[in-house]
């Protein structure tokens, strides 16, 4: 069988955690899924800020959302089937662990815009501008996404944003930059 038709019949799913226990979630499924010998793709999203002003600025990665992404082939129910045989899933993601699907335009989403590093995907800062009051992105993951953006952090370079992709909707942020601030005209 072809990549191509391989890569088209695959889906994602998320298991949304317990915040702070997404890499714990991360791990049980890695090992799910050595056991049953299902092929898999797995990581918690990860997005690029920066920590830091002016010169001493440094990006570095960070959880985007307690969530761990998974794509697979077939359906989730045998991994998850695994997973359960230990108690540690349910402390780390509660007593309705589950994979939910995600909607193909928030896979593609993420296909188009995490990109592969390490053992994960990472969300790459935005640029943009304000203008009149609304932010506009020019470039990276939240361009045609603006209608997230719920608060911009200048000084910061983030963006809190009010998402519903992972089965349910969550606040989150990621790194934003602001290249410049135009004015009325």
């Amino acid at each position: 069988m072809s990549e191509n038709l391989e890569q088209q019949k695959s889906s994602w799913y998320a298991m949304v955690t317990k915040p702070g226990f997404a890499y714990d979630v991360l791990a049980l499924v890695r090992a799910a899924a050595a056991k049953s010998g299902v092929a898999v793709e797995c990581f918690v999203p990860e997005c690029r800020v920066v920590d830091g002003r002016g010169a001493s600025s440094v990006a570095e990665r960070r959880e985007l959302a307690p969530v761990c992404l998974v794509k697979l082939n077939d359906s989730p129910d045998g991994l998850l089937n695994e997973m359960k045989k230990t108690s540690a899933l349910r402390r780390f993601a509660g007593r309705k662990a589950e994979f939910l699907p995600l909607r193909s335009e928030d896979a593609a989403w993420i296909d188009e815009n995490a990109a592969p590093e390490g053992h994960g995907r990472v969300f790459d800062m935005s640029e943009g501008h304000i203008e009149n009051g609304s932010v506009t992105v020019t470039s990276g993951p939240l361009v045609g996404r603006e209608n997230w953006i719920d608060k911009v952090s200048h000084r910061k370079k983030r963006a809190r944003l009010h998402i519903d992709m992972f089965g349910s909707a969550m606040d989150v942020e990621m790194g934003l930059k602001l290249v410049g601030k135009k004015a009325h005209s």
